[in-house]
């Protein structure tokens, strides 16, 4: 059998499965672009552009995968930069001189897409993502998410502080993913003196609300031994980040 008979029976056998949209999919450019080349390119006949259209559904498959992978979420920046640079490499992949068949260059183009989805969302995912608005890269539908592990609020950490009576001691719980969090945000700083169960709300004592990440306690005394805890609240008083400093 030719190599292109057998290249085409195998994407016939991959495109066998229902069309889903993806996120480079949900961005109707992208879509357009494929659908433009396909119906516009010259010296190809129908049969090329039934295996054209079929190479793309595939690629739109991968495409989800990819980012099911990476949490299948993307913010509208992370989907613009990767539509730009395919729409940037596709136009410019087929202004080269093809020495091979239009559908194995398709194949390459559509790869490289998958590529460059997957390095943006990487570098997206390790930016960090908590209340901020993202897209689902299968329903295509925009929504404030929360957070990639879990219901907040997020527990971030326990730290142990040590000084001296007469001391100073800062306490400081920003983290950079609160610089993404949509709408107002404030910080509660509270105290229990004897705290055993860190979760137990009726142990500690509001000591201040602020929009600083960072409070300091001066001289410090004996008697401000304890457990500290830090909240980032929403301005829904929803906590979205909690923290805790023992002293």
């Amino acid at each position: 059998m030719a190599p292109r008979c057998v290249l085409l029976c195998c994407f016939w056998l991959l495109c066998a499965v229902p069309c889903v949209s993806a996120c480079l999919q949900c961005d109707r450019p992208i879509l357009h672009m494929h659908e433009d080349f396909i119906a516009t390119v010259e010296g190809i006949t129908i049969q090329d552009q039934m295996d054209l259209k079929q190479i793309v559904q595939h690629a739109y498959l991968t495409y989800q995968e990819t980012s099911e992978h990476l949490r299948g979420l993307v913010d509208p920046t992370t989907l613009y930069r990767a539509q730009t640079e395919y729409q940037s490499e596709f136009m410019r992949h087929w202004q080269e001189p093809r020495m091979e068949s239009i559908q194995w260059h398709m194949i390459k183009i559509v790869e490289k897409g998958r590529r460059i989805l997957q390095r943006h969302l990487e570098v997206f995912v390790a930016e960090g993502l908590l209340f901020q608005s993202v897209m689902n890269c299968s329903s295509c539908q925009y929504s404030l998410h929360t957070c990639l592990s879990g219901t907040p609020p997020q527990d971030c950490g326990e730290f142990l502080l040590n000084a001296e009576e007469g001391e100073q001691v800062v306490f400081d719980c920003f983290l950079p993913w609160h610089s993404l969090v949509v709408g107002q945000t404030e910080y509660q700083y509270s105290w229990s003196q004897g705290a055993r169960n860190f979760s137990a709300e009726d142990d500690y004592e509001v000591l201040v609300v602020t929009e600083d990440s960072k409070i300091v306690l001066n001289q410090l005394s004996v008697r401000e031994q304890g457990v500290y805890r830090c909240l980032l609240l929403d301005k829904k008083r929803t906590a979205l980040s909690r923290m805790y400093f023992i002293l």
